[in-house]
């Protein structure tokens, strides 16, 4: 029992990794085997749909590197896909998106559904510090 909250924990970690473009770390939790494609179980996102609605272009091109699904849809009432979160065109890019649709440049959609707090709270720079001196304290 424990072994699946701590796999969910992980996939957790990855998805707020990814959203703040801590890279390094979340290439560690990649390389330990967590999903990049796993999905919250209330919202729906993965940690692309977290990169790409903070434009978080480095996080974004190591996922996508290590095989993250750019048609994967939230739980949102309109079944987002990450290309759907943004309105930037280097982001856009990186997913392949044309940004012209039907004579318009691609607008960021207003309804993301539900949030996760590290999205709408990023964590401030002591905190990042923080974790950062635990993750070196726990590689030595």
């Amino acid at each position: 029992m424990s072994n699946t909250n701590d796999i969910k924990a992980r996939q957790e970690q990855l998805r707020e990794y990814c959203s703040c473009g801590d890279t390094t770390r979340a290439y560690h939790l990649i390389a330990s085997g967590v999903n990049v494609n796993a999905q919250n179980p209330v919202n729906g996102w993965t940690a692309l749909h977290c990169a790409v609605k903070r434009d978080q272009l480095e996080a974004i091109q190591l996922l996508l590197e290590f095989g993250a699904d750019k048609r994967i849809v939230n739980n949102a009432n309109d079944k987002q896909t990450p290309g759907d979160l943004t309105g930037n065109p280097d982001v856009l890019d990186l997913l392949g998106n044309n940004m012209i649709m039907e004579g318009k440049v691609h607008e960021q959609r207003s309804r993301t559904g539900p949030v996760p707090k590290y999205l709408t709270n990023p964590p401030s720079v002591f905190e990042h510090q923080h974790q950062q001196l635990q993750l070196q304290q726990e590689q030595e």
